[in-house]
């Protein structure tokens, strides 16, 4: 077995649910394809939800993933409040 089998392995996020904030930003795509990898489905959010939803698609058809776009403001109590209850 190789050591990228052994990660994968160790590190499997399947049947697990990845909420990123940013993470269709500079540094949080990277964050977000790296928990794809490991088998998360994932809620891609931020202030622009369009860029999410662009970024999610991107996933879908490149990763296979479950993936969704979602809109949060977190200098926002109420934004951060909508958005826990559409996100469960």
């Amino acid at each position: 077995m190789d050591s990228t089998t052994t990660l994968s392995r160790l590190f499997s996020l399947q049947g697990k649910t990845a909420v990123v904030i940013g993470g269709a930003g500079y540094l949080g795509r990277d964050i977000t394809e790296a928990l794809a990898e490991l088998g998360a489905s994932l809620t891609i959010a931020s202030r622009d939800e369009e860029k999410c939803e662009v970024f999610a698609q991107e996933l879908r058809e490149n990763l296979g993933v479950d993936a969704r776009a979602d809109q949060i403001d977190i200098e926002s109590i109420s934004s951060i409040d909508d958005f826990a209850r559409r996100t469960g």
